[in-house]
C-alpha cells in the first residue's frame, strides 16, 4: 500500500474516533447538565437546617459543606468534558499539519509523530 493511502486510512481512523468522543461527550454533558440542574433543585429537601443546638448546627454545616463540594465536582466534570469537547471541534476542521517519522537509536521501525494544535489519543492511544 502507498503511502498516500495509509495516510488516508489513519486520518480516516481519526477522524472516527473523534466523531465518537463527540457523541460521548455530547451526551455526558446534556446528562449531566441536567442531572446537577436537578440536584440543585433537590438541595433544599436534601439538607435539613437545624440549629437548635450546636452539635446540630454543626451537623447542618456539614451538610451544607458536602452539598457545595458534590456541586463543585458536578461544575468540574462538566468544564472538563466542555474544554475537551472544544478541542476535538477544533481537531474535526482540521486533524494535523504535520508529520515527524523518527527512527530511533537501538530501534529499527519508525515512529510517526503527527502534530497539530492539539492532540488526541482514545482511551486505548490508538489514535
Amino acid at each position: 500500500m502507498n503511502q498516500m493511502m495509509e495516510e488516508q486510512q489513519h486520518l480516516t481512523f481519526v477522524y472516527q474516533k473523534l466523531l465518537a468522543q463527540k457523541e460521548a461527550l455530547t451526551h455526558l454533558i446534556a446528562t449531566q447538565t441536567s442531572a446537577q440542574l436537578q440536584d440543585l433543585r433537590q438541595v433544599g429537601s436534601d439538607i435539613r437546617l437545624n440549629f437548635d443546638s450546636i452539635t446540630d448546627s454543626l451537623d447542618t454545616y456539614a451538610a451544607i459543606e458536602s452539598k457545595n463540594r458534590e456541586i463543585d465536582q458536578m461544575k468540574l466534570l462538566l468544564a472538563s468534558a466542555q474544554n475537551e469537547l472544544n478541542k476535538i471541534n477544533r481537531l474535526l476542521k482540521r486533524l494535523f499539519f504535520g508529520k515527524l517519522s523518527l527512527r530511533f537509536v537501538d530501534e529499527t521501525e519508525e515512529d510517526a509523530f503527527y502534530i497539530g494544535v492539539n492532540g488526541f489519543t482514545d482511551e486505548k492511544k490508538s489514535a
